[in-house]
């Protein structure tokens, strides 16, 4: 059934758009200028409300009704009535909000920073919580995929005059073709070009690597200027990873000063500074957590523990040093903590305890493998 452009922008901004109606926005958004415009201005409207009132009779649902109705009622009207003014009936009724949307186990925070009077920087940011995930729509139509703990930025020229993104954390990318705009994905110590193709990147603050996973299409990995790893950059092919080491620095474990996680991410194998190029990798290993099967092969304990704390949202603490090298494999689809500990506890020793926010990991020395 056909909806309206309307009817689509409104799925997509309260985060339960289908990959269909998704498909059916970026098509509309590439092949009609004034629809693009219209997404524009309405996305517009809603990073507007991000200006943050924190008034303590502020009825978020009341207020998104308010708004939907405000975008419904806007079809067909000119355009020369402005953006602006639509912006500030909106903000009448919606109070100035950071809007939170929460669909399922998917959630994300945007936040519209405008700096300075007349900054040209003011930049556009998601942040995405612990325990949870979220697709979210850039300008240009690149879809993404944002994992937990991830954050991702980019400036009020985006789509227009630049295609550049800033990313910490873990991100899968489907990127619109640009011929005249490269996709640039700026991390802590790489920098990824491409101009149409699906990958993945994990570059998480907190870990001492960064993980490039090509899917489809090309990319061009850029490194550190002073790094004698990549001094020309890799090219990057589908089916291929890249690992690429940090230096050796003492960070602390994710989310640590938020949630008082105590797992160690584990530190690679790898010398500082040096990169690894693997070939015909099965990419669903490095993309599925985005999926509903979750696919785990033959992963530590140690760095499978890191996971579960940003997919949970739980600190882990693995009592006994010998555990953490225990591997484990297997397809989780879409299982809850207690259902994942139960299967970690059945087939290696381990016993499990949750307290609250915390997951203990002991030692089960009557454990008796089948």
């Amino acid at each position: 059934m056909y909806k309206k452009i309307e009817d689509l922008i409104i799925s997509f901004i309260e985060g339960n758009i289908s990959e269909e109606d998704l498909s059916c926005l970026k098509n509309e958004l590439k092949k009609d200028p004034n629809k693009r415009k219209k997404f524009y201005e309405y996305i517009d409207v809603w990073q507007s409300t991000s200006k943050a009132g924190k008034t303590d009779d502020y009825n978020p649902e009341k207020a998104w009704h308010k708004l939907k109705c405000e975008i419904r009622n806007a079809t067909g009207r000119p355009y020369e009535s402005s953006s602006y003014k639509l912006a500030g009936r909106i903000q009448q009724i919606a109070a100035a909000v950071i809007i939170t949307i929460v669909a399922g186990t998917l959630a994300f925070y945007l936040i519209k920073n405008a700096g300075p009077s007349g900054n040209n920087k003011a930049l556009t940011e998601y942040v995405i919580p612990y325990g949870s995930r979220s697709k979210i729509l850039l300008p240009d139509g690149t879809d993404i995929w944002l994992n937990s703990g991830s954050r991702l930025k980019y400036d009020r020229h985006f789509g227009r005059h630049n295609r550049n993104i800033s990313l910490e954390g873990e991100a899968y990318f489907n990127v619109t073709s640009g011929k005249k705009l490269p996709f640039i994905v700026n991390t802590s110590g790489l920098t990824i070009k491409v101009l149409g193709t699906a990958f993945n990147v994990k570059a998480y603050p907190e870990e001492n690597f960064i993980e490039t996973t090509v899917e489809r299409g090309t990319v061009q990995v850029l490194g550190d200027l002073k790094s004698p790893a990549m001094p020309n950059g890799v090219v990057l092919k589908a089916n291929q990873k890249l690992l690429y080491t940090l230096k050796d620095e003492t960070k602390k474990s994710a989310g640590q000063s938020d949630e008082n996680k105590t797992v160690k991410q584990p530190v690679s194998v790898l010398k500082p500074n040096t990169a690894k190029l693997d070939d015909n990798i099965s990419t669903k290993i490095y993309t599925s957590w985005k999926d509903n099967r979750w696919i785990i092969e033959r992963e530590e304990l140690q760095s499978l523990a890191v996971k579960l704390e940003r997919r949970y949202n739980v600190a882990v603490v693995i009592g006994d040093e010998s555990l953490k090298h225990y591997v484990f494999s297997g397809i989780l689809e879409d299982e809850t903590l207690e259902q994942v500990l139960e299967a970690i506890q059945l087939t290696a020793p381990i016993l499990y305890k949750i307290n609250q926010k915390q997951v203990v990991l002991t030692r089960n020395k009557y454990f008796k493998p089948n």
